[in-house]
């Protein structure tokens, strides 16, 4: 099941909003709390291992990791430029696919 949820974001058939989709390259970092594992007074009945420990939106932050880097070391993300061209009524929706396409890998859409 795991494997099936990672392959439809990579393909993007499955969307996790903030992270594949409207990704916000200017949103400031985020920390995550490391928790403690749990432990039982009592001895228990059988033994589980837990599940590991993942994040759907790892790959996605890696390729926005890469881009933060470029920013720290140059000043600008990796940019693309769309070529518009028509009335915004004709390519709106499209550009916006591409924006927040890029966005998803760090790739800002150049003005």
């Amino acid at each position: 099941m795991r494997d099936e949820r990672q392959a439809a974001l990579a393909a993007r058939t499955d969307m996790l909003t903030g992270t594949s989709d409207f990704a916000d390259l200017d949103e400031p970092a985020v920390a995550v709390l490391d928790m403690a594992q749990v432990t039982r007074a009592a001895p228990p009945l059988r033994t589980v291992e837990p599940l590991p420990c993942i994040r759907l939106a790892e790959p996605f932050e890696q390729l926005r990791d890469a881009s933060d880097r470029r920013l720290a070391e140059t000043g600008s993300r990796p940019k693309i430029f769309l070529a518009n061209l028509g009335v915004p009524a004709d390519f709106s929706p499209r550009a916006n696919f591409a924006v927040n396409f890029f966005a998803a890998g760090g790739i800002a859409a150049a003005p």
